[in-house]
Formats: structure tokens, sequence, C-alpha cells
């Protein structure tokens, strides 16, 4: 009885111990698993960029321009910079720079537009290579300005085609009682009094900082080919209902001044081109300040609820601003002075 007894104890310590080996095993087994699988991950990790993304990257609105500029990125030789239409996945090769800017020219204003940034360097172990870094990515567009959509009361034949009645165009100018529109790659304009439902689009969510309304201003008068011997130079801008006035330092036009103004409805808008202060007045249907820039279009004051629109479109065709405002305008900017409305 002692014997089986001792036997039994001996069968259960045995099958204790190898219980126990068994647990340590498979417990071990469970530890390198991890470890097998952390080394893997480490393969399948991406490799670092050679170059890092460029930072500070800031982006101006000019006139049909935007100028992009950024931080150096040290050791990188040259950047290459794509755009593409806001929204869409396909980007196209704008250019290559040395320097940590570039200016685009664009042609369409009214798109909103994608841009990347990449930092490149020649790679020293092999010259034909050429290693990058990831894509610094910002979106702008050029200055714009405001879209007036109306639709024809009746057919009109043009040289390049038929606009049939019922058609809605897009305008991008007033003048003479005339819209002004393109039609097939060509100008065309358009009796105010031919037209119904007119309908504006523009933007009042921010105005146009300081640096981009003097590239503004300095791009489109190179390009008009305006020439004033006067102090002042003033910028209606339509797309933020906000004015700019400019004065000349050191051979560039710089903001002196700038506050919000309100232009004519779609239906009466405001002439728009490059205009100048053809006459002034004090005060006409008891409002003060008249700057006339055609006819008895103005930039002048308000009266009663006039200044609860400001920032919109409400006049009947002239350029409200706020009594002080209209009142430096007059006192400050004489006859001859340049009106930009665009």
């Amino acid at each position: 009885m002692k014997k089986a007894t001792a036997m039994i104890l001996a069968i259960l310590i045995a099958v204790s111990f190898t219980a126990t080996d068994t647990f340590a095993a498979t417990k071990s087994k469970d530890k390198k698993k991890p470890k097998a699988k952390q080394e893997q991950t480490k393969k399948a990790a991406p490799k670092k960029p050679a170059l890092p993304t460029p930072t500070k990257v800031r982006a101006f609105s000019g006139y049909n321009s935007v100028t992009l500029k950024w931080a150096a990125v040290p050791k990188a030789q040259e950047y290459i910079v794509y755009r593409s239409v806001a929204g869409k996945k396909k980007f196209k090769e704008l250019g290559k720079t040395t320097k940590p800017e570039y200016v685009d020219k664009i042609r369409y204003i009214y798109n909103d537009y994608a841009y990347r940034i990449v930092a490149t360097k020649k790679d020293p172990k092999n010259k034909k290579k050429v290693l990058k870094s990831a894509p610094a990515k910002i979106r702008k567009n050029s200055i714009r300005r405001l879209r007036i959509y109306v639709s024809f009361k009746s057919a009109r034949k043009f040289d390049n085609g038929t606009i049939r009645a019922g058609t809605r165009i897009m305008t991008d100018g007033f003048g003479g009682g005339r819209y002004v529109f393109t039609y097939k790659g060509k100008r065309h304009t358009v009796s105010r009094i031919n037209t119904y439902s007119a309908y504006p689009k523009y933007q009042k969510k921010g105005n146009y900082n300081k640096t981009e309304a003097e590239m503004f201003i300095s791009g489109f008068v190179k390009a008009k080919k305006i020439q004033t011997t006067q102090k002042h130079l003033i910028w209606v801008s339509s797309y933020t209902q906000h004015l700019y006035v400019f004065k000349k330092k050191n051979g560039r036009w710089t903001v002196v001044k700038d506050w919000e103004i309100s232009m004519g409805k779609a239906s009466t808008p405001s002439p728009t081109g490059v205009k100048t202060i053809k006459k002034k007045v004090l005060s006409h249907h008891n409002i003060r300040f008249w700057n006339c820039f055609s006819s008895w279009n103005a930039l002048h004051g308000c009266i009663g609820s006039m200044s609860n629109s400001l920032g919109r479109l409400a006049s009947h065709g002239c350029v409200r601003n706020a009594n002080k405002n209209a009142g430096w305008l007059y006192a400050n900017c004489s006859k001859g002075t340049t009106v930009i409305i665009y």
C-alpha cells in the first residue's frame, strides 16, 4: 500500500513539473512573437524623405499672379513647384527655382488653386539620382473681381455666334449702361435693359492684406501703363467691397488707408475700369463729400441707413463710404486722382 501511494505521488510530481515546463515554454514563445512583429514592422516602415518638408509657406494674391514664399530648406539645391485646380488630384509642374520663392502667372482668375512645393538635391552617392522632400501644401488665387450673372431677354447675334433668349452668362465688368462679358474667347457687351435676373457673386470673408494690395497695384499699373502725377491712387476691390488708398514712396505705391465700401447692386452696378476724379461736390441729395469719377457716379458719404450697407452691394452705381472716410478723400485726393475699380 505504501509503495502504491509513493508511486502516485511521484507521478503527480512529474506531471506537475511537465505542466510547468510546458507553460514556461509557451510563455517564452509568446514573448518572442511581438519581437518578430516589431522586426517586420521596422522592415515595412517607409524611409524618411531625404530632405525636410519646406515650412513657413505663404501665398500672396497679385494681379493675375500668386507669389509663393517659404523658409529655405538646409542643404536643398532646388525647389519644384506644382499646381492644380483645388479639389483635383492631378498636379502640373510649373517650374523650378533655387530661391525659396516663386511667382505663378495665372490666366483664369476665378479658380482656386492648390500648390505643392518640393525641396530637392542631388544624391551624393549617385549624381543621376535626385533626392526629394515631402511636399508642402497651400491654396491661393490671384486678386478676383466681382462677377454678375444676367439672362438675355432676347436672342443676340455676335460675329462668333448667337446667344439665345434666356441664356445666363457671367459678366465681369460694367460701363456706359452695358455689361461686359466673354463669349467663345471674344469680348462683347450687352445693354443692361436687355437683361434680367441679375445676380452677383463675390466674397466678403476677408480682405486682401496690404502686401497683396501693393502687389496688385504694382502689377496692374505696369500692365495698363498707368501714369499719374497725383499724390494718391485709389483701388476699389469689387470682390471684397474694400477700398485702398495708395501714396508713392521711394518709387512704389504703398497703402496708407483702407476701409469698407458699398458698390452698386447687380441690377445697378458701379462702372468698372480705370477712372479719375473729375469733379468734387461738397453736398448732393443731402449726401456729403462727392468725389465724382463718372458723370454723377462718385465716391461719397452716407446718409440715414446707408452706413448699414457697407461691405456689400447696395447702391445705385456710386461707391458709398463712411462719412469720415469720404471726407478724407474729399480733402486729400485732388481732381485727376486715378481710381481703379476692379
